[in-house]
């Protein structure tokens, strides 16, 4: 609509992860055959309405601002009316060209719309993003990538584009020029946070077993600034709540992908238990009773399990044994009372849906795969209030990507 402004990439993203304060986001693309790079960018603030200018004036473009490290106002503070001068990023030559890349489009609710002026409205040329690379030349592992709850830290697992390593924790801070490497031991894998912990996960083998067989997770908390570890039980990439009481994660054993780029489950199943609140408590406790029965597969390869903000509500997306792009997701609500999880009725039930989802704010959002005859994908967006569960698709769109 009118209000909207569309923001252009470098590179085609693959993940766009927003922080939970202000408007920076993470995303992650595919950098030709130099592997993946991690860029931190600005995204346009829809809680601002642009003012135009003067009638006698020729129009601006604005340009988002990179806030490098936030600020005690927090996630309501609004820019200035005029922003600070801006200085445009480099552009790597053997980045795609930004003029073939599609854009990203934040709109401001109609309830925030100013009334229609006459006085002449702003460039319609897109925004090229101010952008920050904090890490390239790797791939990315996995898809339980985040930032901290209080926006200061993401997370995410990396190996080296050349094969001579395996994955490690990946840590960067808001305001440092690059991610660090967090582990040493090209085995661990970020499962989530837990506070203003990270919670890690790796097989209790040694690197030098190259025999394939099944091996037995370990988890651990891990202080991002320092780097001490404390042991946090037996699940495999457990994600725990925001009320930081439970985890959602695999219990069984583990094996090596098919590629060699990390573990994925073997046998075993999901299941949702006890979590430590105190450091070195165990997360291996009795588990709790279990009503998704649906999500108890004992054959999954990849999985991606976010909560909502409140701990109240679960969405859990598996990937395909065959094609790991695409999987199926099922949405749970959490009962505190009867200590499972609740399949309400009309939500999402192991519908087909593209790796990437964002849940929040009472939804869940994802993309379809592609349909027959030549359809696109299709933004699908489930809604919750109460025991009530509604829904709503999109058109079909090509190269569609979720902000998570």
């Amino acid at each position: 609509d009118e209000q909207s402004e569309p923001l252009r990439l470098t590179a085609l993203p693959r993940t766009i992860i927003r922080s939970p304060v202000g408007n920076d986001a993470i995303v992650v693309a595919r950098d030709g055959a130099d592997g993946d790079r991690i860029v931190v960018v600005a995204l346009p603030d829809a809680s601002m309405s642009p003012t135009p200018p003067p009638a006698s004036q020729t129009p601006a473009t604005l340009e988002p601002v990179v806030s490098g490290k936030p600020t005690d106002a927090g996630p309501s503070a609004t820019a200035p009316t005029t922003p600070p001068p801006v200085t445009p990023p480099s552009v790597d030559p053997s980045s795609p060209d930004p003029g073939a890349t599609p854009d990203v489009e934040t709109t401001t609710p109609p309830s925030e719309r100013p009334s229609a002026s006459p006085t002449p409205s702003l460039s319609p040329e897109p925004t090229v993003a101010t952008s920050l690379a904090i890490a390239s030349d790797i791939d990315v592992v996995g898809g339980s990538a985040a930032f901290s709850s209080d926006g200061m830290w993401f997370a995410f697992t990396a190996r080296p584009t050349d094969g001579s390593g395996g994955p490690d924790v990946f840590v960067w801070r808001v305001g440092e020029p690059t991610a660090s490497r967090l582990t040493e031991d090209g085995e661990s894998m970020f499962a989530s946070w837990d506070g203003d912990q990270v919670v890690a996960s790796r097989p209790q083998v040694s690197t030098a077993d190259t025999t394939g067989s099944p091996s037995s997770p370990a988890s651990v908390q891990i202080d991002p600034q320092t780097g001490a570890e404390t042991a946090a039980g037996t699940l495999w990439l457990p994600a725990v709540d925001p009320t930081r009481t439970r985890a959602l994660g695999w219990n069984g054993s583990i094996q090596r992908t098919v590629d060699a780029s990390g573990w994925s489950p073997a046998d075993g199943r999901l299941e949702l238990r006890a979590w430590p609140t105190e450091a070195g408590g165990q997360a291996n406790a009795a588990p709790s009773r279990y009503a998704g029965a649906r999500i108890l597969g004992e054959e999954i390869g990849d999985f991606d399990i976010r909560w909502d903000e409140t701990g109240g509500w679960v969405a859990v997306w598996m990937a395909d044994a065959n094609d790991p792009r695409v999987g199926r997701l099922s949405l749970f609500r959490a009962d505190p009372a009867a200590g499972g999880l609740e399949l309400l009725e009309n939500a999402p039930d192991g519908v087909e849906a593209l790796a990437g989802f964002s849940i929040g704010d009472g939804r869940l959002a994802w993309a379809s795969p592609p349909g027959q005859s030549g359809e696109g994908s299709r933004i699908q967006i489930v809604a919750w209030s109460g025991d009530g569960v509604g829904s709503v698709r999109s058109a079909p769109g090509k190269d569609l990507v979720i902000v998570q």
